[in-house]
């Protein structure tokens, strides 16, 4: 496992500061090298900050993670960002269970960057590096925890670019979104996160 800090490491936690709940993205990354512009763009433009954000990156061959390391450290309303490359997973893309090993290395590296705070994030969510978010789409997802208590795992509505046009994924309309979802802590402690095909 190569796994290295990058940004910030010294900053307090600007959400603890505050008061406010913190939020952990976990973001699987495979040669997404034309995304990752946007990528970090997205999470950047955030009107609600980022307590870590771990970035996984599944053995890229084409440049992805000399391109996070150069840039990712600079994001204001991110208090940590971690890198971290997988290891012993089949190479190649495969959207069920190799997917799920890689989103779970993830959330594995928030437990580890937990344990030196003694403390965990009240939010961890999922965001592919292919999926761009709304400058307020945390802010108003945190809000929504905050005013439903037994709300425990909710996202946005999906589109999918095609062309200039864009056309809504067609999922049920209370479905989480598996590559913008966030869950509340208790929830996925409760339910837990399996790795099994789509």
């Amino acid at each position: 496992m190569d796994q290295r800090g990058t940004a910030n490491e010294s900053r307090p936690a600007a959400a603890a500061s505050r008061g406010k709940p913190t939020l952990a993205i976990v973001s699987p990354i495979k040669n997404e090298l034309p995304n990752l512009p946007a990528l970090l763009e997205t999470v950047r433009t955030q009107t609600r900050p980022v307590s870590l954000w771990v970035l996984v990156d599944d053995q890229s061959d084409d440049g992805s993670s000399e391109y996070l390391r150069a840039n990712a450290a600079k994001l204001d309303n991110v208090t940590k960002v971690v890198l971290v490359r997988t290891e012993g997973l089949p190479s190649g893309y495969e959207l069920g269970a190799k997917y799920a090993r890689v989103v779970d290395r993830g959330f594995k590296a928030v437990r580890e960057h937990e344990q030196p705070l003694g403390s965990r994030y009240d939010y961890i969510g999922i965001l592919d590096a292919d999926c761009f978010v709304a400058p307020d789409y945390y802010e108003k997802l945190l809000e929504k925890f905050s005013l439903l208590p037994r709300l425990g795992i909710a996202s946005g509505y999906l589109y999918y670019k095609i062309g200039e046009r864009l056309k809504l994924a067609r999922t049920p309309r209370r479905w989480p979104r598996g590559g913008i979802r966030v869950w509340r802590r208790q929830c996925l402690e409760e339910a837990g996160y399996f790795v099994t095909k789509s």
